[in-house]
């Protein structure tokens, strides 16, 4: 049946199918991905190794390298898809492209609650559920104050991102006092935490990151009807039976939910939030049912790339590890000079 190309049912078949090209093509790129962060690392696997673990005949030398290969890949991949989803909603709950939980705030006040915890009892680090309920609270925090701040100040986008810088910084100021004194409780550098690593990931970290992403993941998609027209005020939003304050509560507590998780495992991974959803939107357009699936896959992809070259760039460096965070920004850095250019163009 011929459709005019400006009727809603055409638009909407064409965004159906650049979706599943996409996430067709997001798919490939993940498993490709994943079979390279398997094979990178100091203990050298030839491509063969898949086979022998399929087969059984692998030593128990390659299973335990695999085991702590896996752990680090799904680790990486789970908190940048996280990061990415949590990075569209905060976008489309404050309607504001340049929102995401690093820049409002979210990822340092989290981390300064994880801090505080662990320099007031520092066996907690053993215990990653009870780490992910107090980022959580914090990520919580610092987007209250955040949103709190930018009303008092007018509630425009401009003071939105200037209160979420302020509290970003109040928040990260903190936490450098607090980790610097975990580090000599537990021993752990802090400037992995500070600038986020997938070093020290554990394969009993997976099922906690995972059954965050599925809830994260199906709470979205569950709003993103609402969160459409969420996006063009809240009158419209209620003309169409939706609640606006409840998609507001749900989605930002969605997102802190994804933060607080991440913070917990990985420490901060900052613009992974920022960059998949517009990646995404160029990938299939702003219809958030398209759009949270997609930057869950890219915000996986990119950060699954990030932890790649970070263990190419360091393998056999007696400095230690470089930080995940500092490639990803240096990902992210350029999208928000892009995404600013956009912005004051308008």
């Amino acid at each position: 049946m011929w459709l005019p190309r400006c009727s809603p049912l055409h638009v909407y078949r064409v965004q159906l199918r650049r979706f599943f090209t996409s996430t067709l093509a997001l798919s490939l790129a993940s498993v490709a991905v994943l079979l390279a962060s398997l094979s990178v690392g100091p203990a050298g696997l030839s491509p063969r190794w898949l086979l022998e673990v399929i087969s059984g005949r692998a030593s128990q030398e390659v299973r335990v390298v695999l085991s702590i290969r896996l752990a680090r890949t799904a680790v990486s991949y789970l908190t940048g898809a996280v990061l990415g989803l949590s990075g569209a909603l905060m976008q489309g709950v404050t309607r504001n492209p340049l929102a995401d939980p690093f820049i409002l705030g979210l990822s340092s006040s989290a981390l300064t609650v994880v801090a505080a915890a662990l320099v007031l009892q520092p066996g907690l680090i053993a215990m990653r559920y009870y780490l992910m309920a107090l980022a959580f609270a914090g990520a919580l925090l610092g987007f209250t104050l955040t949103v709190a701040m930018s009303r008092l100040a007018g509630g425009s986008s401009t003071s939105l991102v200037l209160s979420g810088i302020a509290v970003s910084a109040f928040f990260s100021g903190l936490s450098h006092v607090l980790l610097y004194a975990v580090q000599r409780a537990t021993g752990v550098p802090y400037i992995l935490l500070l600038a986020g690593s997938a070093s020290s990931a554990l394969v009993r970290d997976i099922p906690y990151l995972l059954a965050s992403a599925a809830v994260c993941l199906a709470i979205s998609l569950a709003i993103s009807k609402g969160l459409n027209a969420y996006l063009y005020g809240d009158e419209y939003s209620q003309q169409l039976g939706f609640n606006p304050r409840l998609l507001s509560l749900i989605a930002s507590a969605t997102a802190s939910l994804g933060t607080g998780v991440t913070i917990a495992v990985t420490g901060i991974v900052g613009f992974v939030g920022l960059a998949s959803p517009h990646v995404s939107r160029f990938l299939v357009g702003s219809d958030h049912r398209f759009l949270l699936p997609t930057s869950f896959l890219v915000g996986g992809v990119v950060t699954l790339v990030a932890d790649v070259v970070v263990r190419l760039i360091s393998m056999g460096s007696p400095y230690g590890e470089l930080p995940l965070g500092s490639i990803t920004s240096s990902i992210g850095g350029p999208f928000v000079a892009y995404v600013l250019l956009r912005w004051f163009r308008r």
